[in-house]
């Protein structure tokens, strides 16, 4: 936290699925800062399903998943986009195809 010395950092987010302990989320890093998903939702009591570093309950995997990513090529400058669903449910499950 900015008191114990670290920078400030922000995530929008918003809840799109749940299921009876669990929810699927979207993300909206403001900030880049490590680990700054995992950190906000462990300090708000909702750690990741798989993340043991932050609390989250176990899991074959770590349920994060960058659904969207877009930036300017670094040398044409031209917008570069990807698109990938996420290869999980609210429950930490393979949706069905």
């Amino acid at each position: 936290s900015e008191a114990e010395g670290g920078r400030a950092a922000t995530t929008a987010y918003r809840v799109l699925e749940t299921a009876e302990n669990s929810a699927l989320l979207q993300l909206e890093p403001k900030t880049g800062r490590a680990h700054q998903l995992r950190v906000h939702l462990a300090s708000i009591g909702h750690p990741l399903l798989g993340d043991a570093l932050h609390g989250g309950a176990a899991h074959e995997r770590l349920c994060l998943h960058s659904a969207k990513l877009a930036f300017a090529h670094p040398s044409s400058k031209a917008p570069v986009a990807f698109e990938s669903g996420a290869p999980f449910d609210a429950t930490g499950a393979a949706p069905p195809r």
